[in-house]
């Protein structure tokens, strides 16, 4: 079984990742009041 770091690693080089980094920037533009903590 993956352990959470190894998930991770998975998660960003995967191809839906850079598209979530995008999504991510768009919040943080439409809500600049509201800090994400990613």
């Amino acid at each position: 079984m993956a352990t959470r770091h190894e998930c991770a690693v998975e998660f960003k080089t995967s191809p839906s990742w850079e598209s979530t980094k995008r999504s991510l920037r768009a919040i943080r533009k439409s809500k600049p009041q509201r800090k994400p903590n990613v």
